[in-house]
């Protein structure tokens, strides 16, 4: 779907789908509501966790599926209710996946599996789709019970929340995840996270952003500002402009890294091991899931309170009597033996069944993520295009925390920060915004420099001889990257881009175009070290001839996805296609028995 600058009278409502590493939420508003007030957002109702000073906005990413796959639960229902199955020792007939979302930083494919916490594996488009259909159900839910029994899924424009730094095909991915749940492909829009963080940020009053006082205000013309946005797995990095005319204009390419607050569970995880060994940990995670869940969730409780000037002891609760029986069998010692006769000995104790670690050593469990973090944005700050770049506005909720904050701070003196009301619903709520007025987003700056694979006649002063292939009788060079598109380009919304090729055989009923990407600015050959491969189009030559005939193939650049957006030949004939960002590149590739010529003339 075009990004679309106006509020579509088709839809009653927009609803936003922010799908995180670790938690995930909802919110929607209503076309009269933004028209009148665009903060009149609705949001899920906090969840309490059941642990002591744990109340989350968001619920956990996690899914709960029986053993016909169908969705039994999901989010802390579905931890509670896998936990109940664990106690009564009937959790192997079902499936519980949490995290899953870090899957589509690796290799992506159709096929790709994820493995739930036995060890089973489905494939991961049905994790996804289920996870997706059960937030989908939850906003028609509350739509109803508040007297909009009429609502259906298509009467709502659904944005789904992406980090910027994502691949096309990780993009692609949740897309037709989202349609497979039920989402109409014209109604989902995919939106960047930073992105929807900093339209929130247009609509706040300086008095409700932390750090602001001095007179900063996000909506102001030619305002210049870092949006971090930190949340469970990633950081995710953008620099906007204000520009007239209530746009936003990206000045550098998005960024980011795995450092956000998953991180520093695991080197919680890690400090658990040292002490008791890793075995002990992992068979009570096994043996009392419930326990587990429940000492995860105290720290996260405390590393949410943690406040950068605390000094004295943090306290974790620990369960003792299941973690008691394993110290025992493993060590043939008592929790307290085990714990007083570690390494780590001198900065935690055990107290009145709590872990009662030193504050300053609770910190360093922060240390690498956020020292990784400063470095990112520090190379941002390089950046020639960020130059006077003074305020940065830190959302999601690892940004929730004091020390975060406090650190980002001590790392950059010089720079105002600037933490938003709510800033852990500012992707949420600017999701929404973004979903009625996409036109917010002007400009981008493209990540890479994108091309298609095309043969050229040979020209030994051009090409070299390892890619020189005979075609119908003549020499040609194969594998050329032609350039679409270079990396750090600013680049309009919906900027449309002309390819022209011809076809290479008589009567040749389909045309593969094969998009590349590369890190290098002007690559010569698709197979270059630092190229990789995009996806591919098959385009259907409704009228195929004897003769060459020249096609015309738009493309569309500058929105949160790439589009081929038509396809025609020079007498007006269109040509079928679209772009798969998930296939894999096949060569003698058939369709309805004819083989598709992997050679791309192009017309120059």
């Amino acid at each position: 779907m075009a990004e679309d600058g106006a509020v579509s009278g088709k839809y009653l409502m927009v609803a936003a789908i922010d799908f995180g590493t670790s938690y995930s939420g909802y919110a929607y508003s209503t076309r009269e509501d933004f028209e009148t007030d665009p903060n009149k957002i609705i949001v899920n109702n906090p969840y309490n966790a059941g642990a002591i000073g744990l109340m989350s906005l968001k619920e956990p990413t996690c899914i709960l599926l029986d053993e016909e796959k169908k969705c039994v639960a999901f989010g802390y229902d579905a931890e509670n209710q896998f936990v109940d199955l664990a106690s009564d020792n009937k959790q192997d007939s079902y499936y519980f996946f949490q995290r899953f979302k870090m899957k589509l930083h690796e290799i992506i494919s159709p096929f790709m599996t994820a493995t739930e916490i036995g060890g089973k594996e489905i494939p991961a488009i049905d994790v996804f789709a289920l996870s997706i259909k059960a937030l989908m159900e939850k906003v028609i839910e509350v739509c109803r019970k508040q007297g909009a029994d009429f609502i259906k899924i298509e009467d709502i424009k659904w944005v789904l929340t992406v980090p910027a730094i994502w691949s096309e095909k990780a993009k692609r991915f949740m897309r037709q995840s989202a349609e497979k749940a039920g989402i109409p492909e014209e109604n989902l829009l995919i939106a960047l996270e930073p992105e929807c963080a900093s339209v929130y940020c247009q609509y706040l009053k300086t008095e409700h952003m932390i750090g602001a006082e001095g007179g900063f205000k996000a909506s102001s013309p030619n305002s210049k500002y870092m949006v971090v946005d930190l949340g469970g797995g990633t950081a995710d990095i953008a620099v906007h402009e204000k520009m007239e005319g209530h746009h936003l204009k990206e000045l550098c390419r998005a960024t980011g890294g795995a450092c956000g607050g998953t991180s520093v569970d695991d080197e919680f995880l890690l400090f658990l091991q040292e002490i008791f060994e890793s075995e002990v940990i992992k068979q009570f995670k096994i043996d009392d899931p419930e326990s587990f869940l429940l000492l995860l969730r105290s720290f996260e409780s405390a590393k949410r309170k943690k406040q950068p000037n605390t000094t004295g002891k943090v306290s974790i609760h620990l369960p003792y009597v299941p973690l008691s029986k394993l110290c025992e069998d493993y060590h043939q010692q008592k929790v307290e033996e085990v714990i007083n006769s570690s390494s780590l000995h001198h900065v935690v104790v055990f107290k009145s069944g709590h872990l009662r670690i030193d504050a300053d050593y609770f910190k360093s469990f922060f240390n690498k993520t956020l020292k990784k973090l400063e470095t990112v944005m520090q190379k941002v700050f390089e950046d020639a295009r960020v130059q006077g770049v003074e305020n940065i506005i830190l959302v999601g909720g690892f940004a929730e925390c004091e020390l975060v904050q406090k650190t980002i701070r001590s790392c950059f003196p010089s720079k105002r920060v600037i933490i938003p009301y709510e800033c852990g619903l500012a992707v949420l709520k600017g999701a929404v915004m973004y979903g009625h007025k996409p036109s917010y987003i002007s400009a981008r700056v493209v990540a890479f420099t994108y091309g298609v694979c095309v043969a050229k006649p040979y020209d030994k002063r051009l090409h070299d001889r390892n890619h020189l292939t005979m075609f119908n009788g003549k020499e040609y060079s194969k594998d050329l990257f032609h350039k679409t598109v270079e990396r750090e380009t600013d680049l309009e919304i919906g900027t449309k881009i002309v390819l022209k090729f011809i076809t290479s055989q008589p009567f040749q009923k389909y045309i593969k175009i094969k998009m590349y990407l590369s890190k290098s600015k002007n690559p010569v050959y698709v197979d270059e070290d630092d190229c990789s491969y995009v996806g591919r189009s098959i385009l259907t030559v409704n009228y195929p001839t004897r003769e060459a005939q020249h096609v015309s193939v738009i493309f569309t650049f500058g929105d949160t996805e790439i589009k081929i957006e038509k396809a025609k030949n020079d007498t007006g004939d269109k040509y079928e296609g679209s772009l798969d960002l998930l296939s894999e590149d096949h060569s003698d590739e058939q369709l309805e028995g004819d083989i598709i010529p992997d050679i791309l003339l192009i017309d120059n």
